[in-house]
Order: structure tokens, then sequence, then C-alpha cells
């Protein structure tokens, strides 16, 4: 990660990033200052063990927090396998030697070839593609921890409200509720129509 971003974390949230580098590319940025947002308030004990890239996903390990914090992670991490690791706009999983995550205009710039990773997304909700696919993410993650973790039942609402992206949870537990405020944050950092972050990084 470019340095000045890797200070600005640690800047924002020196509990949780100033004992330890980030070891990922620059993409993932929004992702991480997401994740100190929310840990910030709801976990301000827990602290950053090690943050890196590994198989072409985020790896989050901290010490402190409860199942709240386990959502936030989880989502961010799972989140990160369709996030460009070098620019923050929406991509694909590529295995081709190695495993990476990059959008169209990376992986054409790296050669990536090999097999391809991509969910299928479309307009859902009445929402922009890119919070479409945070929609679209963030139902097949619950739907995951339900079915597989033992999470209870849950149940999705999205909307447009003020021009802010809401997804509202019934049901589910303090993990699902992390998972939830993961995707209401991270929306405001990026591009309703096109799912690229907000500025450059």
């Amino acid at each position: 990660m470019k340095k000045e971003l890797a200070v600005k974390l640690r800047e924002k949230y020196p509990t949780l990033f100033g004992a330890r580098g980030v070891e990922c590319l620059e993409g993932w940025y929004y992702l991480l200052d997401t994740i100190g947002e929310l840990l910030a308030v709801h976990a301000p004990e827990a602290v950053t063990g090690q943050v890196k890239e590994k198989f072409g996903g985020l790896r989050f390990y901290y010490h402190g927090g409860g199942d709240f914090a386990d959502g936030v992670t989880s989502m961010a991490e799972y989140l990160s396998e369709s996030v460009c690791e070098m620019c923050g706009a929406p991509g694909a999983t590529y295995h081709a030697g190695w495993v990476a995550t990059r959008c169209d205009q990376h992986a054409t710039a790296r050669n990536l070839g090999g097999s391809k990773f991509e969910l299928s997304i479309e307009h859902t909700h009445g929402l922009g593609l890119g919070w479409s696919r945070l929609a679209i993410i963030l139902q097949a993650m619950l739907d995951f921890y339900i079915e597989k973790n033992g999470m209870p039942v849950s149940t999705l609402a999205f909307a447009k409200r003020n021009g802010q992206f809401v997804a509202t949870l019934h049901g589910g537990d303090e993990r699902a509720a992390g998972m939830v405020a993961f995707i209401n944050h991270y929306a405001q950092r990026i591009d309703e129509y096109t799912g690229e972050p907000h500025g450059n990084l």
C-alpha cells in the first residue's frame, strides 16, 4: 500500500493499525478504512495482528472484539475478492499461476490469463449497478452463514434514501449486524453506478 495511505490509517485508527504494517495494495484502502471506522466504535479494544493479501483476497487478523467485529471483518474479506486490489474498482479473481483480484484494466495491463471467477451482477432494488453489486454480495454472504454456519435466519431490505444506500436487517445476530453495517458504510465510499471509489487512491 502507498506509504501515505498506510500512514493515514495509522493516524485515523492508532489503536487498530498502530502496531503493524499493511501488506496489501491500495485498492483495498476503503475496505480497511471502513473496518477501522466501525471497530473504533464497536470494538475499540481491537488491535491488528496482520493485514495482508492471500489467494487474491484480504486477510485481516486482529485481537479483541466480538461477533459484530467478526461480521465486519468477514464481510470485508469476502468483498475483497471482487474489488481490484490495485485501484478499488469492481474486479474478478484470476487464477493464473498465482491468484490476484483485478479490474479489467489492471488484469489486461498485467496480462493475467488463466481462469477467472466473476460474480454475475444485475440491477436490483432500483439501485445503480455499483450498489446492486453490494446488495447481491451481502445477501450471498448472509445466505451462506445461515445455511452453513448456523446463523439465525434473517431477511434484508434494500433502499436508496436521501442519496444513500441502506440495507436493513430483520432478525439475524450480531455477526449479521456487523456484515450489514460494513456494507452500509462501504457504500458511502463508492459510486452508485460504477462501484468505483470516490477520489483517487
